[in-house]
């Protein structure tokens, strides 16, 4: 499976509890290509959700309303179903990660 094709599917989920399960079955079976390249994105993807919820998370903490995206800063497709997607989500990527790096 590419990195296109794991994004599309996992975006087709609404429930994070299927989500985790996904990313988890992806994981187990080893079904995503174990590529430098996808490993890049995933941890890009990863990376870029964590620095997200950090000033979401600052914005709330100072009382300010955490601002709406611009186009321009819209999230990739790849980041969409991260933003909204709960913190076992997140830690299934990164468990995937861990996995692609010893292959």
């Amino acid at each position: 499976m590419t990195c296109n094709e794991f994004f599309r599917l996992i975006n087709s989920y609404h429930l994070d509890i299927s989500r985790v399960d996904f990313v988890e079955f992806v994981r187990q079976e080893k079904l995503l290509a174990a590529t430098e390249d996808t490993r890049t994105v995933l941890m890009n993807v990863a990376r870029d959700v964590e620095k997200k919820r950090v000033h979401q998370k600052d914005n709330i903490n100072q009382g300010l309303h955490a601002p709406r995206l611009r186009k321009a800063e819209a999230a990739s497709e790849n980041t969409k179903f991260l933003l909204k997607a709960g913190d076992q989500v997140l830690d299934e990527i990164y468990r995937l990660l861990e996995t692609l790096g010893n292959d």
